[in-house]
């Protein structure tokens, strides 16, 4: 295989260069500052309503800075494709000495630098309007960024995996996919207030334990067997989605990829 990283520069260049346009910018703050500032106050709210200790907003503050690092991968993944689907470039792009697997690793970078991106506006919002630095939870923010971010390339390849098989038309999942696993992650509570079954179905998703990780970490309890477990299903869904979305390139390569571009 003949890997230049020189090519995969170029795909992130070339979608690194939207964030030129004042209304890309615009979509980093406004999800972002809209979902802090309603789930934010909420959590202030419920708290002096019931009387409580401030764990629960400081719980609450940190996931939902955090969240946005699954979204944005996720979101930007699947968007680099669509992309290519948009200006009518997919053909094109392939027709390059561009691998599948040089497009992969652009994704991974894609992925990982705006999901970073939007979590350090996301942290700065809520210290400017909650007074609450993200920072001071110490090193547990760093494997729990790792952890989140890995699981949106996850998500976001799958969806990818769906676009680069059936085309435009299932372009709406690069928009839902990852808010169908809010309920189940424990971002804005937690799922032991849920039915048994959805709470066992619940273990099998990384982003649960990372945020019962971070929940139980401000509790002062032990927090490392959920992080561990977080990382495990990591590696082993992101392994398979990988598997799955060189798989289907490569079957809807002959089926012809032109059609990605003209069917919706």
């Amino acid at each position: 295989m003949n890997f230049k990283f020189r090519r995969v520069l170029a795909v992130v260049y070339r979608h690194l260069m939207v964030l030129k346009d004042p209304f890309e910018i615009f979509n980093y703050f406004y999800w972002t500052f809209l979902d802090i500032l309603l789930f934010g106050f909420l959590g202030l709210y419920m708290q002096k309503q019931q009387g409580a200790d401030t764990t629960t907003a400081v719980i609450l503050l940190a996931n939902l800075t955090l969240w946005y690092l699954v979204v944005r991968s996720t979101l930007v993944i699947s968007q680099a494709l669509l992309r290519e689907f948009w200006d009518l470039n997919f053909v094109g792009l392939f027709s390059t000495p561009l691998t599948i697997f040089e497009w992969t690793f652009a994704a991974f970078i894609l992925g990982t630098f705006t999901a970073i991106l939007n979590f350090l506006i996301g942290a700065l919002m809520v210290y400017l309007f909650f007074g609450f630095n993200i920072f001071s939870l110490g090193l547990i923010i760093i494997p729990a960024t790792i952890s989140l971010i890995i699981s949106g390339w996850i998500l976001g390849f799958l969806t990818a995996s769906i676009l680069v098989y059936k085309g435009k038309k299932a372009e709406t999942l690069a928009y839902a996919i990852s808010w169908i696993f809010v309920p189940f992650s424990g971002v804005y509570y937690e799922t032991s207030i849920m039915p048994p079954q959805i709470t066992k179905f619940a273990q099998f998703i990384p982003m649960f334990h990372t945020f019962q990780g971070i929940r139980e970490y401000i509790h002062g309890k032990e927090a490392l067997w959920h992080l561990q477990a977080s990382f495990i299903l990591n590696i082993i869904y992101l392994t398979i989605i990988i598997f799955i979305f060189i798989f289907l390139f490569n079957k809807s390569k002959n089926k012809g990829l032109n059609r990605l571009e003209v069917e919706s």
